[in-house]
Parts: C-alpha cells; sequence; structure tokens
C-alpha cells in the first residue's frame, strides 16, 4: 500500500497547451426573455518526451459564465486527442485534402525552415501540434470552428495513413 502512494506521488503529470480558437457570447430568445450564455472552442495539445510528434484535441464548452464554459471545452478537448506524426523536418507526412461541411482544407509538406503558412484558427491547430514546416489553405465558409474541426480530421487522416505505411509508432 504504501509503495503504490510512493509511486503515484512520483508520476508526472501530463503537460498541455492551451489556445483559444473562438470565444462567443451566445443568446437564446425564450417567452420569458432572452438567456445569454457563453460558448468557447479550444484547443489543446499534450506534449510527449520523445519530440516526434503532440496529442492535439478540440472541445466546445457552453456556460452561463464564460470561465465555466472555457473549463468545459478543455475537458472535451482532452477527451477527443488525436496522435499527429512528424517528418524529419517538422512537417507533415504527406498531402491532404479534407472536406468538413461547406469548409475544404488543403495541407502540403514544405521544405526546412519554411514556417506555417496558413491562416485563423488553421495556423493555431498546425502551431499546437508541433508542425513547423507547412502550407495551408482554407477554402468555402468563414467559420474558425469548422476550419478548427477540419484541421483535426485532417491531420487524424494524416494519421491514419501513416500507420497503414508504418511510418510511426
Amino acid at each position: 500500500m504504501i509503495e503504490n502512494k510512493s509511486q503515484n506521488f512520483f508520476k508526472k503529470k501530463a503537460k498541455y497547451i492551451l489556445k483559444k480558437i473562438q470565444m462567443a457570447r451566445v443568446t437564446k430568445v425564450t417567452k420569458g426573455g432572452r438567456n445569454i450564455s457563453f460558448r468557447a472552442t479550444i484547443a489543446v495539445a499534450r506534449v510527449k518526451n520523445d519530440k516526434n510528434g503532440r496529442m492535439v484535441g478540440l472541445g466546445i464548452g457552453k456556460a452561463i459564465n464564460s470561465k465555466l464554459a472555457i473549463t468545459r471545452a478543455i475537458r472535451a478537448a482532452k477527451k477527443n486527442l488525436i496522435y499527429v506524426p512528424l517528418s524529419l523536418n517538422k512537417s507533415v507526412l504527406n498531402y491532404i485534402h479534407y472536406k468538413f461541411g461547406a469548409v475544404s482544407v488543403i495541407i502540403y509538406p514544405a521544405l526546412y525552415e519554411t514556417g506555417i503558412i496558413a491562416g485563423g484558427s488553421i495556423r493555431s491547430i498546425l502551431e499546437l501540434s508541433g508542425i513547423k514546416n507547412v502550407f495551408a489553405k482554407q477554402y468555402g465558409a468563414n467559420s474558425p470552428i469548422n476550419n478548427a474541426k477540419a484541421t483535426i480530421l485532417a491531420l487524424a487522416k494524416i494519421n491514419e495513413k501513416a500507420k497503414i505505411r508504418n511510418f510511426a509508432f
């Protein structure tokens, strides 16, 4: 019993990096009047020790006050983490095109020291995933939530292709 407590005491907690995608005040009109609540969209990255990739997730939380909405979004994002494998030059492994709703996301690998060439919520998701050199473009709607979801799903698709080809793990 004492050994288990000491082992749990020395376990390191996982480190998370948070980035706010969108914070919105939402109003619902009812018979009794207007109900105001907040919607938070947060991206979370869990840093791994091998530095060959990170786990990234996206969460959306709604609540009456903003602080509670943020905590709910963080909790939801930690439940939806995906692993993003990286190539040797800290880029994506291959070209990917993904469509989610009205949004289309295209992600290209780039050469060393190119940087992240993307905009909006796509850029923040790619930064959190540990990717350093990439081109990305979004077409269609300008919704930050849909752009972030499309990017997460595109990175998950890259991860599936990497598992099939035995690149990572």
